[in-house]
């Protein structure tokens, strides 16, 4: 058996498991919602933004950042948090001129918006000639829905919408050379959550793409100051106020702990306090950062740099979750295509096998290990990390 075809195999394999093991996800998640087991909650995410859009429409800006509630829930025993109706709302200002149109509507309506809308747009990002470009054929239509499956069901079981940010990274990157003007927008929007795309900026430097920084800058000064003239400038205190309460929640929140992806998370779990591991997560934020800029010398093709930007971001950011790991499917199918194009063995094929089923695995197992403080998708994050950069490094003189 050749190297395609025991890859073939694999992957035959690993698409049933991870369908099964979606499906039991999705089982248990309902089972423990009908249940009311540990105040579970299916889309307990959702409502603080609906009721953010409706604070929004009513211009309350006391409600839309709650200060004292923030406060209150700042000071709950971890595990108490979940059984509150809505959880404060930490996004900024910005985000209330596109969350405020939910408040328009009932509240399934508004969810359906919320979830189908950014799932919509990722369908037809998927779709688009860039990816097609990018997987040459190789991926099959089926397969990409069987990987995505999981990530999209643990965006729905949490009532988040991280469809959009995968799909937004995608465009940009697509954008960036032939439409500076659209990639500049876009790029703005991660101003509301900055954290998935900050290392789109760093690549427009490195490539000299000073025009879409500029637009990018452009639009978020524009984004500011109609959440302004809508809001009030005191809104931006507020948000500033209700941001600082939530630093003293990560502090010392290990219920956290079991649905985050960050480091810094990962490194709480030591017997070490929260400075210790802030420091940790700074000093591998900045051998993230200088890893990539290294390697960008090298990436020879528009996947290598799609794998560089989604998986330094989540090693970069000190605050993400398991339903933002939906950037790193599309990086998932790239690792899987170069598996089935490799027509021979290297010492190499079977760290990227790992790394695949590591990364496609990551929302079932990391909500299996709930309550087991497993770092899993750290682990699986930092692991494909290193895959993927030693397969860039060793192909620099090859990869087309």
């Amino acid at each position: 058996m050749n190297n395609i075809e025991g890859n073939k195999k694999l992957l035959k394999i690993v698409i049933v498991l991870l369908l099964l093991a979606g499906f039991y996800t999705c089982f248990q998640a309902y089972g423990k919602a009908v249940s009311g087991e540990d105040g579970y909650k299916v889309m307990a995410d959702f409502p603080m933004f609906y009721k953010a859009g409706k604070d929004a429409i009513s211009r309350d800006i006391k409600q839309i950042y709650d200060v004292d509630f923030a406060a209150e829930i700042a000071a709950l025993p971890d595990g108490n948090k979940r059984n509150k109706n809505f959880l404060p709302f930490l996004y900024p200002p910005q985000s209330l001129i596109f969350i405020s149109s939910l408040g328009f509507f009932d509240y399934y309506t508004a969810f359906a918006i919320w979830f189908i809308l950014p799932l919509i747009l990722l369908a037809a990002v998927i779709r688009s000639a860039y990816v097609k470009q990018i997987f040459g054929g190789v991926i099959s239509l089926p397969i990409v829905c069987a990987v995505y499956f999981s990530f999209v069901l643990t965006a729905f079981i949490a009532g988040q919408n991280g469809m959009i940010w995968a799909a937004l990274i995608i465009c940009v990157l697509a954008m960036r050379k032939d439409k500076p003007i659209l990639a500049g927008i876009l790029l703005s929007l991660f101003s509301i959550k900055p954290q998935l795309g900050v290392f789109i900026p760093l690549l427009l430097l490195f490539e000299r793409n000073f025009k879409v920084l500029a637009i990018a800058a452009l639009s978020f000064l524009i984004m500011s100051g109609l959440a302004t003239a809508i809001w009030g400038v005191d809104i931006w205190s507020l948000y500033y106020q209700q941001a600082g309460i939530f630093l003293k929640i990560q502090k010392r929140a290990f219920e956290y702990i079991m649905v985050s992806s960050s480091p810094y998370m990962a490194f709480r779990m030591l017997p070490a306090t929260y400075e210790y591991a802030a420091i940790l997560q700074i000093l591998l934020l900045l051998a993230v950062v200088a890893i990539f800029f290294k390697m960008l010398r090298f990436c020879k093709s528009e996947e290598n740099i799609l794998l560089l930007v989604s998986f330094s971001a989540l090693l970069f950011s000190s605050y993400s979750y398991i339903y933002d790991d939906i950037i790193l499917a599309l990086p998932c199918l790239i690792i899987l295509k170069k598996l089935l194009a490799a027509e021979y063995e290297d010492e190499l094929s079977s760290y990227m096998r790992l790394a695949f089923i590591l990364t496609s695995f990551i929302p079932v197992i990391a909500i299996k290990l709930h309550h087991q403080y497993i770092p899993y998708c750290f682990i699986a994050i930092l692991f494909s990390f290193v895959v993927v950069t030693t397969y860039i490094y060793k192909n620099r003189l090859i990869e087309k």
